[in-house]
């Protein structure tokens, strides 16, 4: 499967990607969300999303938001091919924060490679840039 939703729904990447519900309906300005962009034969990837899934503190934190998705970069999906289009990542993993603003999701940080819990926790905490 290409992308690991934790429960969510992926967000489109553009207006232009096919949903069953309009992104109006789905998402509204400030929401949050952040992506893992991954390989299933990436092992720091690998280790990073069992890290996210297991940590209470993580978790916590992508409560307060609309979702952390793990993307499959690999895989032939739309909605996987869309988003690795907009991101772009040239290394995995990457982890990139986005923030939804008149009716289009805005990259507002990333970083790349493994990161361990405490330094995940301080990415999250960043404030946005203006």
């Amino acid at each position: 499967m290409g992308c690991d939703f934790q429960g969510k729904d992926l967000p489109p990447a553009s207006a232009n990607v096919e949903t069953t519900l309009t992104v109006a309906e789905q998402y509204h300005d400030g929401d949050e969300i952040i992506m893992q962009f991954s390989a299933d034969w990436c092992g720091p990837c690998q280790q990073l999303k069992a890290m996210a899934n297991e940590s209470q503190a993580l978790q916590k934190h992508f409560n307060s938001t609309k979702g952390y998705f793990v993307i499959d970069i690999d895989e032939e999906d739309t909605f996987s091919k869309a988003w690795t289009a907009k991101a772009n990542p040239g290394s995995i993993p990457t982890v990139i924060r986005y923030r939804y603003k008149d009716g289009k999701w805005s990259e507002g940080m990333r970083f790349v490679g493994y990161r361990n819990e405490e330094a995940f926790l301080s990415f999250l905490k960043v404030k946005w840039p203006l």
